[in-house]
């Protein structure tokens, strides 16, 4: 479902405010896989960059001129839905005009780095 900035912008701010845990994903318009942090949304500023963070990485995203989808796993298929139980809360596509994405993944509970540790 395509998102407004705004809308991106409230539900960013709740994942920073309540520490969510999430997986920040970079993928190539091309399909390729690039980069994968599990972390906490460390700094946001609306239309400019959105920061992720785990222990010392950081991922920065320029987010000028991004659009931006929102998936529910409640709205999704029921082998989707049924795979995101107890995992996933929500979903975020930034999309960039160059066709790369990063994806957001809120998840229900800790990453799994900090489960096992």
């Amino acid at each position: 479902m395509v998102t407004t900035a705004e809308e991106a912008a409230l539900l960013i701010r709740g994942l920073q405010s309540e520490r969510k845990p999430v997986v920040a994903c970079l993928v190539a318009g091309d399909g390729s896989y690039q980069f994968r942090l599990h972390g906490n949304v460390a700094e946001f500023v609306e239309g400019s960059r959105l920061v992720f963070e785990a222990h010392e990485d950081r991922f920065v995203v320029n987010l000028a001129g991004c659009e931006f989808d929102y998936t529910d796993p409640r709205e999704a298929g029921e082998s989707d839905r049924e795979f995101a139980r107890g995992r996933i809360e929500g979903h975020l596509a930034i999309r960039f005009a160059s066709g790369d994405l990063v994806f957001v993944v809120e998840l229900c509970c800790a990453a799994p780095s900090e489960r096992e540790r």
